[in-house]
């Protein structure tokens, strides 16, 4: 910055002698050219190819370009090979590890799309952008996954016997090789009880298949409401791991609840309907209404019938029976009552039937 001086009072003052003397505010304008990196993604939202999907698969170079900039030439590199190069109006080139017939020329964004899927063309890739103004970034490398794994059904056996899970299990073959875990898991202790019975299997093309045979698992020491889990999965080179397959086994053994305890106190017994417990040692119904018997214990003694007075000369207390004289009045009240009516019903039968004197003014 140049020095300016001012006139004040007549006198020549220097702009740091103003400002100690004035507010003196700058507005210094800055100006920035280029491009913002962001870097390398698989389209999708995926985390890697597997040989058997369907569709395409794109990786695409991500950046933000400052205002009057425009991207020229765009690079790939595959494992620090140049691999593929796009810049307009030039046609595409293929580099090293790469053929025509993997990628798709006709893009006119400069990210890779790959037309077909294969071995070969997984790795660590990267793109450089050469912008108009002359400058080159670079992002960083991205690992490409592709994963030769089999659809094939599930391959699961188990028994339970004596509440002990009793559990086979055989996963695909995946190329590269993965790594594998089974044991109980639940959302609150996460895994436990790891299985340690594993055979890997390898195969010619580099695939890797593991078998676990009856490894076992106490029912006794799973948390209530836990899984067995078994997952495949890989690490990356920058020591993410990207799941492959998850399966999740629920046993009823497991979740069984029985019935609540019952506190009880002194002198009271309890006696259930059904003697099976569940594994986690509570008592099961036999159904959903099953009953609960409560016994009093000691038995109380009956109530006698006799009881004697304090005195000797008391009277006899024997309880009697309820008297029946109250039944007989009912029945002789109901037998004057028919006899009544059958007596009132003769009458009146007689009187219809009885001869009737001749009246003259009815004869013709």
């Amino acid at each position: 910055m140049g020095r300016v001086s001012l006139l004040a009072r007549g006198s020549p003052v220097s702009t740091h002698e103003l400002c100690a003397r004035y507010l003196c505010v700058f507005n210094i304008v800055s100006f920035s050219f280029g491009l913002s990196m962001e870097g390398v993604y698989l389209s999708g939202q995926k985390d890697y190819l597997r040989l058997q999907q369907e569709g395409k698969a794109v990786l695409e170079c991500r950046y933000k370009l400052s205002e009057g900039e425009t991207a020229k030439v765009i690079t790939w590199y595959h494992d620090d090979f140049m691999a593929f190069k796009w810049g307009p109006p030039d046609k595409p080139q293929i580099g090293e590890g790469l053929k025509e017939e993997d990628v798709d020329l006709t893009r006119d964004d400069g990210h890779l799309e790959f037309a077909t899927l294969r071995n070969g063309i997984e790795g660590l890739y990267r793109c450089e952008v050469m912008t108009s103004s002359g400058e080159t970034y670079k992002s960083p490398n991205f690992q490409l996954l592709v994963v030769d794994m089999p659809i094939i059904p599930d391959q699961v056996k188990h028994k339970v016997e004596n509440c002990e899970i009793k559990f086979s299990w055989d996963a695909p073959a995946v190329k590269p090789k993965p790594e594998v875990m089974c044991g109980v898991w639940s959302e609150t202790h996460g895994y436990s009880l790891i299985a340690t019975k594993w055979m890997a299997t390898p195969f010619y093309n580099g695939s890797v298949a593991y078998t676990l045979d009856e490894e076992k698992f106490d029912v006794k020491q799973m948390p209530l409401n836990s899984i067995i889990r078994c997952d495949l999965k890989i690490t990356k080179v920058d020591d993410t791991q990207v799941l492959l397959l998850s399966k999740r086994y629920n046993f009823t053994e497991v979740w069984e609840r029985g019935c609540v305890p019952l506190e009880v106190g002194d002198g009271v017994d309890v006696e259930y309907d059904n003697e099976r417990l569940t594994c986690h040692a509570e008592v099961t119904a036999k159904d959903l209404s099953a009953p609960v018997i409560v016994i009093q214990t000691p038995d109380v003694p009956e109530r006698p019938k006799t009881k004697k007075a304090p005195d000797s000369s008391a009277e006899d207390l024997t309880e009697e029976e309820p008297s029946s004289g109250g039944n007989g009045m009912i029945i002789s009240w109901s037998i004057v009552i028919l006899l009544s009516i059958t007596v009132i019903s003769g009458i009146l039968c007689c009187l219809r039937n009885a001869p009737r004197k001749k009246d003259p003014r009815y004869m013709a």
